[in-house]
């Protein structure tokens, strides 16, 4: 929540300032973790940016992705459970405009880095016919290269697109969870999503100009 709060201020006091933008958007991604096949899933959410130009050809800002939670069913034929996958990032963000000054198509390369909240929440329901619940929480370091464009529409206000991928060093420290049935255990690998794609597109607003 503190996370949050602070980014909220950040997008505020951008808000106040002269050549700022906001951009609010969906997303669609694709995420992957680093354990076995049941870390790999699509989720879709929405984003905000807040960004302040520091010259005609660089901008910077701050960024909040917030996915949608998504829960998928998982069966290996003795067991079946439940992962329901939540993700959200905060980042700060550098930009390098590409365009030509005053033309209404700006394409843009730069790179994002902040920090992945990532959970994962495994259900599923052993021989006694009880619930059992895990869950996994990681706060991973993300750096996210992206390329991108904004389209003019009028004086103030345009759409944008751009595709980046999440990264976060290190292994993610994967867990193992045993899920009994009965006489048997389920040994099941698996960690909170740490590596991903995602493709954001929307409109902003040009909140003032030099």
């Amino acid at each position: 929540m503190k996370t949050l709060f602070l980014q909220a201020v950040v997008l505020c006091a951008i808000s106040q300032t002269a050549n700022a933008q906001i951009q609010m958007g969906a997303q669609v991604s694709y995420l992957t973790g680093h354990g076995k096949s049941d870390n790999h899933t699509s989720l879709v959410g929405a984003v905000v940016y807040g960004r302040y130009s520091l010259t005609n050809n660089i901008a910077v800002g701050t960024a909040l992705h917030v996915y949608s939670p998504k829960t998928t069913q998982y069966s290996d034929g003795k067991l079946s459970y439940s992962a329901t996958d939540n993700v959200t990032n905060v980042s700060g963000t550098y930009d390098m405009l590409m365009g030509v000054k005053g033309s209404p198509f700006q394409p843009y390369v730069g790179i994002d880095m902040g920090i992945s909240t990532s959970q994962r929440s495994i259900v599923y329901i052993n021989s006694l016919k009880e619930r059992q619940k895990h869950n996994i929480k990681q706060t991973y370091v993300m750096v996210s290269p992206k390329i991108g464009v904004n389209v003019s529409l009028g004086s103030s206000f345009g759409i944008f697109s751009q595709a980046q991928y999440n990264y976060s060093p290190g292994d993610g420290g994967p867990k193992t969870i045993n899920l009994n049935n009965g006489k048997s255990v389920h040994t099941l690998t698996t960690e909170p999503i740490s590596k991903y794609f995602n493709i954001d597109t929307g409109i902003y607003m040009q909140l003032s100009k030099r």
